[in-house]
């Protein structure tokens, strides 16, 4: 499941075509951040998943020149 998440929120930014978005640097931010998230033992399985969809809700906005932010 941990490797299908991070797939999801790559295949995400690099949806964008905003390069502030959709870029290398921010891949690897969004990534190891939720690594990290992931492999912290204080998160208990519901709170990564909801992390997770914020980390989709937030990138859709950033990603989408159309919505002012």
């Amino acid at each position: 499941m941990i490797d299908r998440r991070f797939e999801i929120l790559k295949d995400q930014v690099q949806q964008s075509n905003m390069w502030e978005v959709n870029n290398p640097r921010v891949v690897k931010i969004v990534t190891l951040t939720m690594k990290m998230i992931e492999e912290d033992a204080l998160f208990d399985e519901e709170q990564k998943e909801q992390l997770y969809f914020i980390f989709r809700a937030v990138i859709k906005v950033w990603g989408n020149n159309e919505i002012s932010v």
